[in-house]
């Protein structure tokens, strides 16, 4: 990588997202489920912080059917981006958010059952009828629909000219353990039975998230659900002999500042790290605000000319330091990985997130937009850069 070119182009602070590997990992998750199944790309809270402007139309390209979002807000950001593809809100919709869904023909998650009403009405002031997905609760207990009010609203919408019944889901809040999660199935197979002998069963039925997919047998149905495996990460250890994936991002900076200190000098807030010996540290621009969290303070490390250095003192708002004394001929200006590969040293988001005792979901989602994306492609060499894109 010449990281001389890209620290030129983006200034400090830097993500390389790569979208061949986005469309590697969906390849890899399509090889899993086979051609039969529909496949809803996962693309909300900004596609896990990879940058769902561009990362959505190179996962259209690539064949995604559907695309899951959270809110109203995300799904006008991906019909802007030129997606034509159904766009699922996913989870609870909101009453100031339902003109909008409407207008943009963006299918909507029956949740809470008591806007169903207001989903009709305002489909019919538009007249524009409202695809509709029904979340069952099998067991996550958190916005789903118990039995009894998901074959009420089928009913309902089988008889309804505004709203239109396209899917039936439930989602795994232990994907990982394929005992209980055959049991939630067991109870969704059992209310889609139901729901088949009275005529309601819509054509779509999901379930599997990316643990699912490879973890639950029998989950697959009609459509699968993948997020975090989209972007090469893995939500279990165990994924990781079943799925051969690439990790999208790439976040590196550069160093702002080196100073020579002696022995017992204190680091950063709260002195919390005192040198052992006479050695260098350095600056640089990445602080909590960008994602890098205060939590990685004295336990975090980053990579400088393919060796690791150590994260000294407390994590700053803007800035961090590190003890670069073990590495020769360090300068200002020199690029850090921050995430990423450099030679044969590597640090993942799993890594962070086993730091920071969190998961890696919450390492790329909190990349901060001061963080600038820049977007490699297949018909780009790698050693060049697209124009940086802040998202």
């Amino acid at each position: 990588m010449d990281f001389a070119a890209i620290r030129e182009t983006c200034h400090r602070l830097w993500a390389e997202i790569d979208l061949e590997a986005v469309a590697h990992n969906y390849r890899a998750i399509k090889q899993r489920t086979g051609p039969g199944v529909r496949l809803m790309a996962m693309v909300k809270s900004n596609a896990y912080g990879h940058g769902a402007a561009s990362v959505a139309p190179a996962l259209q390209d690539a064949g995604a059917d559907y695309f899951g979002v959270a809110n109203v807000d995300e799904a006008i950001e991906l019909r802007r981006a030129g997606i034509t593809k159904p766009v699922l809100l996913t989870g609870p919709i909101t009453e100031c958010e339902i003109e909008e869904a409407v207008a943009n023909d963006i299918e909507v998650t029956a949740s809470p059952p008591e806007i169903v009403d207001l989903l009709e009405a305002e489909a019919r002031r538009q007249e524009k009828p409202v695809r509709v997905h029904l979340l069952l609760d099998t067991g996550m207990t958190r916005s789903g629909l118990p039995m009894e009010t998901a074959m009420e609203l089928a009913a309902r919408m089988n008889v309804s000219n505004d709203l239109k019944l396209i899917g039936v889901a439930t989602h795994f809040p232990l994907a990982e353990d394929a005992e209980f999660s055959r049991c939630q199935l067991g109870e969704f197979d059992r209310i889609c039975r139901q729901m088949r002998s009275l005529g309601l069963l819509p054509s779509i039925r999901h379930a599997a998230n990316t643990m699912g997919i490879f973890n639950v047998e029998g989950s697959h149905y009609e459509m699968v659900r993948p997020g975090i495996g989209l972007y090469g990460m893995h939500p279990h250890n165990d994924l990781r002999r079943h799925a051969a994936l690439r990790p999208a991002m790439t976040v590196r900076t550069q160093i702002v500042y080196v100073r020579d200190v002696p022995a017992g000098t204190g680091i950063g807030y709260g002195h919390t790290h005192r040198t052992a010996r006479p050695t260098r540290i350095a600056t640089l621009p990445i602080g909590y605000a960008d994602g890098f969290q205060r939590s990685l303070s004295n336990r975090g490390r980053v990579i400088v000319a393919g060796r690791y250095a150590a994260v000294v003192g407390n994590v700053s708002m803007d800035m961090l330091t590190i003890d670069v004394g073990h590495i020769p001929n360090v300068y200002v200006g020199m690029p850090v990985t921050i995430i990423g590969a450099e030679g044969n040293a590597c640090i993942t988001a799993e890594e962070h997130a086993a730091h920071r005792g969190t998961i890696p979901y919450e390492v790329t989602c909190l990349i901060g937009k001061r963080v600038k994306r820049i977007f490699i492609t297949k018909q780009h060499d790698r050693q060049m850069r697209k124009k940086a894109t802040i998202v």
